[in-house]
């Protein structure tokens, strides 16, 4: 797989797994995911 190929399909499992994270209503996160994006955004 070249490089664009892997950096597009990393960025899509991530945003689909995160979707998955962010349907789960009703459970005690130790690490919120949203809080855990806004963290890894270092401008």
């Amino acid at each position: 797989m070249s490089s664009p190929e892997r950096a597009f399909t990393y960025g899509e499992a991530r945003r689909g797994f995160g979707g998955v994270l962010t349907a789960l209503q009703d459970c005690l996160w130790v690490n919120d995911p949203m809080a855990a994006i806004r963290a890894e955004y270092k401008p």
